[in-house]
């Protein structure tokens, strides 16, 4: 853990830092049933709450901490479709130059349809310059 950064988030950044608490928080309480028990049902969660059982049968729980000092490693703390928006805004960043050059109206539809249409107008303007 990079004490550091993690204190400078908190005085600079507190919303990265609230971020990288709620994730480390949303698995610090975790310890999941197994799959044997779960498949048992009501039995199950009978068995799973015997202390013994638990302590046997438990997956241990996870006690590191992920500080997110790597940039890349913060791909994790955003919703998957905020995630998913940012890498298609990449890839018509990376592909502007190609998307402004289609110019045939079947393709051209179809790309303006996967890629919504404030997507495709962003990358086409880009490509130009």
């Amino acid at each position: 853990m990079d004490g550091f950064f993690l204190r400078k988030a908190a005085a600079e950044r507190p919303q990265l830092f609230q971020a990288i608490t709620a994730f480390n928080m949303r698995y610090a309480r975790l310890q999941p049933m197994p799959g044997s028990f779960a498949g048992l049902g009501g039995t199950g969660a009978l068995l799973w709450k015997d202390a013994d059982i638990r302590q046997r049968f438990a997956v241990p729980e996870f006690r590191g901490w992920w500080d997110f000092a790597h940039e890349p490693s913060r791909l994790a703390l955003p919703d998957p479709q905020v995630l998913l928006r940012t890498c298609r805004y990449f890839s018509g960043a990376v592909f502007s130059e190609e998307i402004s050059r289609v110019v045939l109206h079947g393709p051209l539809l179809e790309l303006r349809g996967q890629l919504g249409p404030d997507l495709y107008s962003y990358a086409v303007r880009r490509g130009r310059y």
